[in-house]
C-alpha cells in the first residue's frame, strides 16, 4: 500500500517545512511521492524529503483547484490531503490506514487547533477551538459527518467518481465533497485517537478577511445544496441578524470579544453571498435524496 500527499501552499513556507518534517517522522515505506502545489505562492525550496517532494506552480486558482491539480498527478491509489499548516504526530499516517478498507470512502482523525506561540491571535485560535469544537468528523446532522480537508484520506477513484474538489466553492469545499460521498454506497470513518494540528499564522487582517470568506462561500453553499437554496440562504442571514445583540452579551473578555467581531464580519460575507447569489446563479444545483454512505466513528 503506498499513498501520495498533496499539499496546497500558498504564502505559508514556514508552516509548511514544518509539515514536511512531521512528514519523514512518519512510515517512509508507505510514502510514494509528496506533491506541493504553489496556488499564488511564492517558490518553495524543501530542506527535507528531496527525494520524494515536487513542487508544481498553479498561478491561478484556490485550494479546491491546487487539490485537483495535484490528484491529476499522482500514480498511487491512496492519497494523502494535507494543509501547508498542519503538524502531523508520528504514526498519524499508519494509524489512518490501518483502518482503510474496500468499502472506506474517506477516513480523518480531529484536527485541532493549536498555538506555536503565545501570541493574542494565536491564543484566540486556540480559544476558538475549544468553543466549537475539535473538528472530528464534525456532527452535522443527526446521522452525517463533515470531513475536515486539513487532513484526510481518500483514493483517486472516489475522488474521480465525485468529480474531485468543486472549485467554484472557495470555503466549504469539504463539506460539498462530504454531502456527494454520503450519496454512494461505503463508509466514511473518523479516528479519535489519531488527531493531527493545525496552526494558523496570520495576522488580523488574515481573521477578518479568512470570516467574510467564508460566509460568503456558505451561502453559496446552501444555494447548490438546498432545495430553495435563495431562500434557505434569505432566511438564515435574517435569523443571524436578529442575533447580533445577543452576541454582545457573550463578551466578557478580549477573546470572545473578539469572536463576537469575527461573527459579524462572517454576517457581511453573507450578505455579499446572498447578493451575488441574485445576479450569478450557482449552476449544478444538488439536492440530498438519502444517505447511502455509513458513517463510522471508532
Amino acid at each position: 500500500m503506498k499513498i501520495t500527499f498533496i499539499i496546497p501552499l500558498k504564502d505559508d513556507s514556514e508552516s509548511c517545512h514544518s509539515l514536511i518534517s512531521s512528514i519523514a517522522i512518519q512510515d517512509q515505506t508507505l510514502i510514494e511521492r509528496i506533491i506541493v502545489v504553489e496556488n499564488g505562492s511564492r517558490k518553495f525550496e524543501p530542506r527535507e524529503l528531496k527525494a520524494l517532494l515536487s513542487v508544481h506552480q498553479l498561478p491561478e486558482g484556490n485550494r479546491s483547484r491546487a487539490r485537483n491539480f495535484g490528484m491529476a498527478l499522482a500514480t498511487t491509489e491512496y492519497l494523502a490531503f494535507v494543509d501547508a499548516d498542519v503538524i502531523l504526530p508520528h504514526g498519524w499516517l499508519r494509524g489512518l490506514l490501518s483502518h482503510f478498507d474496500s468499502e472506506t470512502l474517506a477516513i480523518q482523525g480531529p484536527v485541532i487547533p493549536t498555538s506555536c506561540h503565545e501570541s493574542f491571535l494565536h491564543r484566540l485560535r486556540k480559544e476558538r477551538g475549544r468553543l466549537l469544537g475539535a473538528g472530528n468528523l464534525s456532527l452535522a446532522r443527526s446521522q452525517e459527518c463533515v470531513l475536515n480537508s486539513a487532513a484526510f484520506i481518500t483514493t483517486k477513484r472516489v475522488l474521480q467518481m465525485m468529480g474531485g474538489f468543486d472549485e467554484r466553492l472557495s470555503r466549504f469545499e469539504d463539506s460539498d465533497l462530504t454531502f456527494r460521498m454520503l450519496g454512494i454506497p461505503g463508509k466514511l470513518k473518523g479516528i479519535r485517537s489519531v488527531s493531527c494540528e493545525v496552526y494558523f499564522s496570520g495576522n488580523m487582517w488574515d481573521y477578518l478577511t479568512r470570516e467574510f470568506s467564508r460566509g460568503y462561500a456558505v451561502v453559496r453553499l446552501h444555494e447548490k445544496w438546498s432545495p430553495g437554496g435563495k431562500l434557505v440562504a434569505t432566511k438564515s442571514l435574517l435569523k443571524n441578524l436578529l442575533h447580533w445583540p445577543l452576541l454582545f452579551r457573550t463578551a466578557r473578555n478580549r477573546y470572545t470579544i473578539m469572536l463576537t467581531i469575527l461573527k459579524l464580519v462572517f454576517y457581511f460575507g453573507n450578505m455579499a453571498g446572498l447578493i451575488r447569489m441574485f445576479f450569478n446563479p450557482f449552476e449544478g444545483r444538488k439536492e440530498f435524496r438519502g444517505l447511502r454512505a455509513r458513517v463510522e466513528i471508532l
